[in-house]
């Protein structure tokens, strides 16, 4: 059977609600798209004879989050892209390393010149990820920072970027939850006056939030969070970004890398830098499936 968090494509988070999308860089408008046999959303959609489907259009700046999705993998200790996951339980990979020998040694087939492809049972994979590339990155930045490749950022609090912590998805919609799954349940919770979910969630006078206590089981994805983005070409995570657009990096490469870009490691060990916001690219979120391991091992 499939796998039935796998995605892949472009999303936009428009009022709550998750759409499949289309967007091209520094846009105006995000164009939406659904093959569902209804009109997903009458105020939003209308048929197109011509691409037999859903289509509808809404202001870039009315999205809380548009944002692509690509699904890795290891297979055998190597890291994979994920095409398809069909409902025989078959995974469609493409090795998404440099080692060609390795590939064709490990059955994969060479179709161009640095893509080698596999069909695997779907329990052979681990570690399995989804990379969602943050499209709307590269216009908050300007817009919050004061144009691109200006040192003057304006005082205005950061939007929820970096993200990290662990998400949990309910219903379609994504809650941050408490720490990790206990006994088969987890605990949510929501800042704000309005409850999210009146079945769900209560107050909690003491924190001063909505909380709510569910089965690991209701969760359509449970995903463990942090934001990364490249320096000089190589992988980060950011740990935070100031508003006066200063941001915290941590190396993820080896320790001889982090000290040629004048890194420094701090009292954990990590290795870390504070460089501006337009010194950074590829800024995206790393969500690490929790629950795909158990939905593999299900399969026998």
């Amino acid at each position: 059977m499939s796998y039935p968090a796998y995605r892949r494509g472009t999303f936009a988070l428009v009022d709550g609600v998750l759409h499949e999308a289309s967007y091209g860089p520094g846009a105006d408008l995000v164009r939406l798209n659904s093959r569902q046999a209804g009109n997903p959303d009458p105020a939003l959609y209308d048929w197109d004879d011509a691409e037999a489907q859903w289509l509808g259009t809404v202001p870039a700046d009315r999205c809380s989050r548009v944002f692509s999705v690509d699904v890795y993998a290891s297979y055998r200790g190597h890291s994979v892209l994920v095409g398809t996951i069909n409902d025989a339980g078959s995974a469609h990979i493409m090795y998404a390393e440099w080692d060609g020998l390795w590939a064709t040694g490990n059955g994969f087939i060479q179709e161009n010149k640095y893509e080698y492809y596999k069909n695997v049972a779907v329990t052979e994979l681990r570690d399995y990820y989804e990379k969602q590339g943050d499209l709307l990155f590269t216009r908050w930045r300007d817009e919050t920072f004061a144009g691109t490749g200006q040192r003057r950022p304006r005082p205005v609090a950061v939007q929820e970027r970096p993200r990290t912590g662990l998400l949990a998805t309910l219903s379609e919609v994504e809650y941050q939850a408490d720490a990790y799954p206990h006994e088969g349940y987890i605990g949510l919770s929501v800042a704000g006056k309005r409850n999210p979910d009146p079945e769900r969630f209560t107050w909690d006078s003491a924190r001063e939030r909505w909380s709510a206590r569910v089965p690991v089981a209701d969760c359509t994805r449970l995903a463990e969070v942090t934001t990364r983005a490249e320096y000089r070409g190589r992988p980060c995570q950011v740990r935070s970004i100031a508003a006066d657009g200063a941001v915290v990096l941590e190396h993820l490469a080896k320790e001889a890398k982090a000290a040629e870009d004048e890194f420094e490691p701090d009292s954990d060990g990590a290795w870390t830098k504070s460089v501006h916001v337009f010194d950074i690219a590829r800024y995206h979120e790393h969500h690490v499936d929790l629950l795909f391991d158990e939905w593999s091992r299900s399969l026998g």
